[in-house]
């Protein structure tokens, strides 16, 4: 799988930028069909930074409802990325 196409998006909620703070921990939304080297490498190349470990959760995809209208929400796959400690991601930073 192509490099550029592995990292879809950073998550940036409250809660991901505390653990990127205090425990180096990084997230991020990925392709459903990379694994855990593949995103390691994808890091690697978007940022420049080295990764300890990579965590991944799969997401299923649910049924939901608007009123009457019913649907699926998609299958996701998020990846925690621990990265050395001294080393940062800058679109993390808070300012």
């Amino acid at each position: 799988m192509d490099t550029l196409r592995v990292l879809v998006k950073p998550i940036l909620t409250e809660k991901s930028l505390l653990m990127a703070k205090e425990q180096n921990i990084y997230s991020f939304l990925v392709n459903t069909k990379a694994n855990k080297t593949q995103i390691k490498e994808a890091v690697w190349h978007a940022f420049k930074v080295n990764a300890e470990r990579v965590n991944v959760l799969q997401l299923v995809r649910r049924k939901t409802r608007y009123g009457k209208f019913e649907g699926l929400r998609p299958a996701r796959k998020k990846a925690y990325v621990k990265i050395r400690s001294g080393q940062k991601i800058p679109i993390f930073e808070t300012g």
